[in-house]
């Protein structure tokens, strides 16, 4: 849904979806999200298109970050964090070992930069998803100290301005100044 030209989703509530289902038992989180899918298909919601807008960096729950982007007219189509589209990007295949099917979808999965220390991988799949949802422009939120999402920015950075996708970063700890942030965006 969120390639649409007006996301009927907004990130902050995907992204409320997500934890949720990082913490729920599977069976009833896969309940919800398809009762929310069919909701959406039943009753869609008409947004003012926003600009569109990569999130990537590493570990971000903070849905009142989310939320004062999209205040600011921002439509978050995309993400690459640890708790967003990364941790369900790609599914468990299917065969009679199951443990096998399941370790292979971590290892296939879009990396984390700490387990791509070169950075082809993570930065190609990046650069892809810019394309497909259509990026204006993107965010890179990293918290201090994750030293191999830092080592990655001023690839991806680069590789972002040879596309003509201006790129922001903001560096933050655990808690977000929202004034600064806001200001800086």
């Amino acid at each position: 849904t969120r390639k649409a030209d007006s996301p009927p989703i907004t990130v902050a509530d995907a992204m409320e979806a997500v934890l949720a289902s990082i913490l729920m038992d599977k069976q009833d989180a896969n309940v919800l999200v398809k009762r929310l899918l069919e909701e959406v298909k039943a009753h869609p919601v008409k947004r003012k298109q926003g600009i569109r807008i990569m999130l990537l960096g590493s570990e971000n729950d903070d849905i009142s970050f989310v939320r004062m982007l999209e205040s600011l007219g921002v439509d978050v189509v995309i993400d690459d964090i640890c708790v967003g589209s990364r941790y369900f990007w790609n599914e468990v295949g299917h065969g009679k070992d199951l443990l096998m099917a399941l370790a292979s979808r971590y290892a296939d999965r879009p990396p984390c930069p700490n387990k791509d220390p070169v950075g082809n991988r993570r930065i190609t799949h990046v650069a892809q998803l810019a394309k497909d949802y259509r990026v204006q422009g993107a965010i890179l939120l990293l918290q201090k100290f994750c030293d191999p999402h830092q080592w990655q920015t001023p690839e991806i950075t680069a590789k972002f301005e040879q596309n003509g996708i201006p790129t922001l970063v903001l560096e933050s700890d655990v808690t977000t100044s929202m004034g600064q942030m806001q200001t800086r965006i």
